[in-house]
């Protein structure tokens, strides 16, 4: 790991009221407020598309980022989830064009697999994410190595942890960082999911390991906080320190290649 550098103050993960997610409560001039507070310069409002239909939910999102009154930068995104590998993510060029949305993030949200088998689960979800990769309309794969517990415990599972984390083989680290840095994917450093949802200091410290090997490779990161409430943004600094620790600069943090609406 590199010994630490100021990185962008971004958070490119934010869920808002639009489709529940986020609650009701939550607006976006409430969210750049609150960000601001937790020291955020630029951020975006990215609540879920699991189906072509939740794209007509966030018809609002640009007149309300206009309305928002922020000195921050807002942009625009959804997070596409992957949530039948079988058939192709509900998102197209054409609808991003319809919509008016200017990024994507995604990335599987389930391992699809019938019983607990660590090394086959983990086969799926890298297998997930390269075809992530791959796909020219999604710039950010979500939170590596995360899940729910609705992908276990309904089962009567015990959660994925960080015993089962440490099996993940270092060669598909470097090959999902290989096909992020050849794609131009960016690999999300996701506060709340991945740092502080799934273990403790064990699980971080072997998060932060895998992140180096992505680093290695070439990848670059985007840091969101994946909040749900306002409470939640103030989390976004497990981000920034992640990226500082791995000695990220500017030049290998995503940033959405357009102007920001309210800009």
């Amino acid at each position: 790991m590199g010994t630490g550098s100021k990185i962008p103050r971004y958070d490119f993960h934010i869920h808002a009221k639009y489709c529940a997610c986020g609650g009701c409560s939550m607006e976006v001039a409430e969210i750049a407020r609150h960000a601001a507070a937790a020291g955020t310069t630029a951020l975006a409002i990215t609540d879920h598309v699991n189906n072509v239909a939740m794209l007509e939910k966030h018809r609002p999102v640009p007149a309300d980022i206009r309305a928002a009154g922020s000195d921050l930068e807002i942009f625009f995104g959804v997070e596409v989830n992957f949530l039948d590998p079988a058939q192709p993510l509900p998102f197209t060029a054409e609808l991003k064009a319809e919509y008016g949305v200017q990024f994507a993030i995604g990335g599987p949200h389930h391992h699809y697999l019938e019983e607990r088998d660590i090394p086959k689960i983990i086969d799926a979800v890298h297998r997930m994410h390269l075809i992530i990769c791959e796909n020219p309309l999604i710039d950010v794969l979500v939170h590596p190595y995360w899940f729910g517990h609705g992908s276990f415990t309904p089962k009567g599972w015990a959660m994925f942890d960080v015993n089962d984390f440490k099996t993940v083989p270092a060669s598909y680290a470097r090959e999902l960082g290989q096909a992020a840095a050849a794609t131009g994917t960016a690999i999300e450093i996701n506060a709340s999911a991945c740092f502080l949802a799934m273990g403790g200091d064990d699980w971080r410290a072997a998060y932060m390991d895998y992140l180096a090997i992505l680093a290695e490779q070439g990848a670059t990161f985007s840091t969101g906080s994946d909040s749900h409430g306002y409470d939640g943004l103030k989390q976004i600094e497990w981000s920034w320190n992640a990226a500082e620790k791995l000695g990220l600069d500017e030049t290998r943090m995503f940033r959405p290649k357009c102007k920001p609406l309210n800009k």
